[in-house]
């Protein structure tokens, strides 16, 4: 059983911010690290495993019914997560949705808007993956205004606030989340 480099780059950068994001949506931080670190687990390869499932069932549903099976308190948001057919809302959903769709597959913040454009460019504009996201990115907006970021910057700049970091630089703090191959940028 393996993830890719991507996957866990991805995976991490989510868990990072949604910790420290977390206390601003009375959220728990480390509860958020380890939903944002295991959101993805259902790509893992279970083949041969006590898990089998058709890959046509989606990563979300092979991760939520793995962390069921484990008692794990956040199975449902990982679940449903990036499947808004399905109605169901929590803060740390809300949360988990808002951060996976701000970082993109490599792990660097880039927020909804090119996110958005990365999965129409990838999937197609009438892909059931742009549908969804372009539904989840439009409730955020409407529902839950300050899980909106449309630019890596709004993004930062929340961070900013939660991680308490005034006096760094929005640039050091591109750089603090996104590695040191940006510190030249």
């Amino acid at each position: 059983m393996f993830l890719t480099e991507h996957t866990i780059a991805h995976s991490a950068k989510v868990a990072n911010i949604m910790s420290i994001l977390a206390p601003a949506y009375h959220l728990i931080p480390t509860h958020m690290y380890v939903l944002g670190l295991l959101h993805d687990i259902g790509k893992l390869n279970v083949e041969g495993t006590k898990i089998e499932l058709k890959k046509s069932e989606g990563h979300a549903y092979r991760g939520g019914d793995i962390l069921k099976s484990l008692d794990f308190p956040y199975w449902q948001e990982v679940f449903c997560h990036g499947h808004p057919e399905h109605g169901y809302k929590s803060p740390a959903m809300d949360l988990l949705n808002s951060i996976d769709l701000s970082v993109n597959s490599e792990g660097i913040v880039i927020g909804q808007t090119a996110r958005l454009y990365s999965i129409k460019k990838r999937y197609g504009e009438t892909s059931d993956q742009y549908a969804k996201a372009r539904m989840i990115i439009d409730n955020l907006k409407e529902e839950n205004y300050s899980l909106w970021f449309p630019s890596a910057l709004r993004l930062l700049q929340a961070v900013q606030q939660c991680a308490k970091v005034e006096d760094a630089t929005i640039h050091n703090l591109f750089v603090m989340i996104n590695g040191d191959k940006y510190k030249n940028q």
